[in-house]
C-alpha cells in the first residue's frame, strides 16, 4: 500500500481510530475545563463504585474461605440459635411489630429482628472461631478478649444511630475496657453453667447479648439472670461469697452512680434523731448492709444472702450508667 497510501484501507482505518481518539480526547479536555467540579464528581464517582465492587467482592472471597472454618470451630446448630433468640426475647423483650425496611440507622432495639439477629450471630461465630484454642473452646483469658473485640465491633455497628453520642475512636475503646474491666469475669462465670473453666460458642454468643443488654439498660428488671451477673460481678475473687471489701468497691460506685436510695444514705443522729440525721460514709453503708443481709453470721454473702441488697445497689443500673454518655 505504500504507493497507493491515500488509499490503503489499514491506513484509513488507523486515521479513523486516531481521530475517535483524538475526538475524545479533545470533548474530554473541553469538559474539564468547562466543568471541572462535575467531571471531578464523575471520576470519583466511577472509582468509588469500582472500589466498591472490588471490596465486596474481596468480602465475600474472603467470607467463603473463613466459612468451614467458622462451622468447624465455632458450631451452632440452627434450632440451638433459635433457643438464643428465645432467651434474648425473654431477656430484653419481645420484636417489634414487623417491618420490612431496613433500618437507615441500627440500634441495639434492631438485634430483636430475627434478620438481624441471625446476622449478628454470625459475627459472635465468626469472632469465637478466631480467638476459641484448637479444641473449640475459651478459656477466661480468651474470653476477655473476644467479648472485647465483640462489643466494640457492636459500639461501632449501631452507635451511628440518631441518638448516638458522637466520640472519638481512643473514647471509645478506653470505654468499652473500663466497663468489660468490671463484667467480664462475672459475665463468664454466669455463662459457665457446669463451672469448666471453659466456654462453648453457644455459651459465648449469650454473653455478649447479656453484656450488651445491661449496658444498654434494656435487660429487664426481673431477669433471673440478672441477679446471677450482679452476684459473679461484685464476688470478684470467684469464691461464690461476697466479702466486705468486695462489697465496699460497688457500694462506692453506686453512690456515685446514684443508684443507691436516698433514704439509705442517711440515718438519724443521736438519740432518736436528736441531732437531726447524718451522711453515712461508703464504709459504714456497707457494714450495715453486711449486718442486714448475713442471715447466718459468718460476715460473707452468699447467693441469696446478697439478692437481699441487689434491689438497692442496682448493679446493672450502674454498668449501664458506665457506658451510657459512650453509646455502649
Amino acid at each position: 500500500c505504500s504507493s497507493l497510501a491515500p488509499f490503503c484501507p489499514a491506513r484509513r482505518i488507523r486515521a479513523g481510530g486516531l481521530g475517535r481518539m483524538s475526538f475524545a480526547m479533545t470533548a474530554a479536555g473541553v469538559a474539564l475545563i468547562a466543568r471541572p467540579t462535575h467531571v471531578a464528581r464523575v471520576a470519583v464517582a466511577t472509582a468509588t463504585r469500582a472500589c466498591t465492587v472490588a471490596g465486596a467482592l474481596t468480602v465475600a472471597g474472603v467470607g467463603f474461605g473463613l466459612a468451614p472454618f467458622v462451622r468447624a470451630r465455632a458450631p451452632l446448630k440452627r434450632d440451638r440459635r433459635s433457643v438464643l433468640l428465645e432467651e434474648f426475647h425473654a431477656l430484653v423483650g419481645p420484636q417489634p411489630e414487623h417491618d420490612p425496611r431496613v433500618p437507615i440507622g441500627l440500634s441495639f432495639d434492631d438485634l430483636r429482628r430475627p434478620w438481624l439477629f441471625a446476622a449478628f450471630t454470625q459475627a459472635a461465630r465468626a469472632t469465637f472461631a478466631l480467638y476459641a484454642d484448637a479444641t473449640g473452646v475459651m478459656t477466661p483469658t480468651e474470653f476477655r478478649c473476644a467479648l472485647h473485640k465483640m462489643i466494640d465491633l457492636a459500639v461501632s455497628w449501631y452507635s451511628r444511630g440518631g441518638g448516638a453520642v458522637r466520640v472519638t475512636p481512643e473514647v471509645q475503646a478506653a470505654a468499652v475496657r473500663k466497663m468489660l474491666e468490671r463484667v467480664a469475669d462475672g459475665a463468664f462465670k454466669v455463662i459457665d453453667a457446669d463451672g469448666d473453666g471453659a466456654v462453648n460458642t453457644e455459651e459465648f454468643v449469650g454473653a455478649v447479648l447479656l453484656v450488651l443488654a445491661v449496658a444498654n439498660g434494656k435487660a429487664r428488671a426481673d431477669a433471673e439472670v440478672l441477679r446471677r451477673l450482679a452476684f459473679r460481678i461484685v464476688d470478684a475473687d470467684g469464691d461464690g461469697f461476697v466479702e466486705e471489701h468486695e462489697l465496699l468497691r460497688w457500694v462506692e460506685l453506686a453512690i456515685e452512680h446514684r443508684t443507691v436510695p436516698a433514704d439509705a444514705l442517711v440515718e438519724p443522729s443521736g438519740p432518736f434523731g436528736l441531732f437531726g440525721m447524718r451522711t453515712l460514709t461508703p464504709l459504714e453503708i456497707t457494714k450495715k448492709w453486711l449486718r442486714a443481709a448475713d442471715s447466718d453470721g459468718d460476715r460473707r454473702l452468699s447467693l441469696d444472702e446478697f439478692a437481699l441488697l441487689a434491689p438497692s445497689m442496682r448493679i446493672p443500673e450502674v454498668i449501664r450508667q458506665l457506658a451510657q454518655k459512650f453509646a455502649i
